[in-house]
């Protein structure tokens, strides 16, 4: 009756389907990933700031930005080569300067409120005694045993502190 029940058990294990390969949802190939960011060079920053935009309307190009372009020391020499004044670098750095805080500070918050809530987490725990000697009170019986200073093991069962 067993082997019959084993037999049985392996062929229907047999025949039943194999698992299926995920299936990943994909884009599709005439739409890109970043369509929806512009993208802002060097050049159109130069331009727009040699057609007399002000300081805070080429930041506020700079912002609407999806990419955050990159302004390091070479892009700001290019700039200041291509004619922008320095105004308009000064307002673009301390834009940078905001939004790469504003990453920060939005990155520790998300930090700050998962340790919020692991703490919370942790809190709201029963908490119990690591170590149980049973129904007893703290100076119920408690085992001890060691090596003796004269030699030989000693061990017993005590009461109290």
């Amino acid at each position: 009756m067993t082997a019959a029940l084993c037999a049985g058990l392996v062929f229907a294990g047999c025949a039943a389907q194999a698992p299926r390969s995920p299936h990943l949802e994909r884009l599709p190939a005439d739409s890109p990933a970043g369509a929806g960011a512009p993208s802002l060079t060097i050049a159109e920053l130069a331009s727009a700031a040699r057609n007399g935009a002000s300081p805070e309307a080429l930041v506020e190009r700079w912002r609407n930005d999806g990419a955050r372009l990159p302004l390091g020391a070479a892009a700001l020499l290019e700039l200041n080569a291509r004619g922008v004044s320095v105004a308009h670098l000064d307002a673009l750095l301390a834009a940078r300067e905001q939004a790469m805080r504003t990453d920060y500070e939005s990155r520790f918050a998300a930090q700050r409120a998962n340790a919020d809530a692991a703490l919370a987490a942790e809190r709201s725990r029963v908490q119990t005694c690591p170590v149980s000697y049973g129904p007893y009170p703290y100076w119920g019986p408690f085992p001890y045993a060691g090596w003796g200073s004269g030699g030989g093991w000693y061990g017993g069962l005590r009461f109290g502190w």
